[in-house]
């Protein structure tokens, strides 16, 4: 099983999606500037996963003054078919965060760390980490460029997203388990995540205070 993304705003995108699917590969929307009919023409198509949501997307632009737009993260939140990853900490703002497990729910939603070789690494500032740029592993913003302090990537792990979970979001450890082990087994097609008979069982022992 693998996952291929796609911005349905390019030609030949929905006609495409279909192939994918036919074997057995997740088609994701990603890295779009597509309109809302653009994205929903996508989904009916097959698109059944979000990379890396609020990342990824453009924001809308007010065309009819005093009218707010509606934006594709809007649609996404009420699209019953559609799940979607998120990253919690530096890239987006817990509050938005909050907003889509509530409006959501965690049966629809992965919890991914979008993170590059400076996860795990002390603090400090690193050469080779990204191409031809220094950058800084902060504990709390991130890594990000020394040359103008713009982020490349978070430093998160999933254990430290499991972590957020409970401590940020006040979830149960059975709800940070279901967004941080079962939902993206659920979405891959693996016999993972989750502790059932006849499961490939890959535990990881955590004393109480995680």
């Amino acid at each position: 099983m693998q996952i291929w993304d796609v911005s349905p705003e390019l030609d030949g995108v929905i006609p495409f999606i279909q192939w994918p699917r036919e074997k057995n590969i997740v088609v994701s929307l990603a890295h779009t500037g597509a309109t809302l009919e653009q994205t929903r023409a996508g989904v009916d198509a097959g698109i059944a996963l979000v990379t890396h949501l609020y990342d990824t997307f453009d924001v809308a632009q007010q065309v009819d003054p005093g009218v707010y737009p509606a934006r594709i993260t809007d649609y996404i939140q009420i699209e019953d078919s559609l799940n979607f990853e998120i990253v919690h900490g530096v890239q987006v703002h817990p509050l938005l965060i909050e907003k889509k497990l509530r409006c959501k729910g965690i049966e629809w939603v992965v919890f991914v760390t979008d993170s590059l070789q400076g996860s795990g690494n002390p603090p400090g500032i690193y050469d080779g980490l990204a191409d031809g740029e220094q950058v800084e592993v902060t504990v709390d913003r991130g890594m990000r460029r020394v040359s103008d302090d713009g982020l490349s990537a978070s430093c998160l792990t999933q254990l430290q997203s499991f972590r957020n979970a409970v401590w940020v979001f006040g979830l149960s450890i059975r709800e940070a388990s279901i967004l941080s082990s079962r939902n993206p087994a659920r979405i891959l097609g693996l016999n993972k995540g989750i502790l059932d008979y006849g499961v490939n069982g890959d535990l990881i022992l955590l004393y109480q205070n995680f």
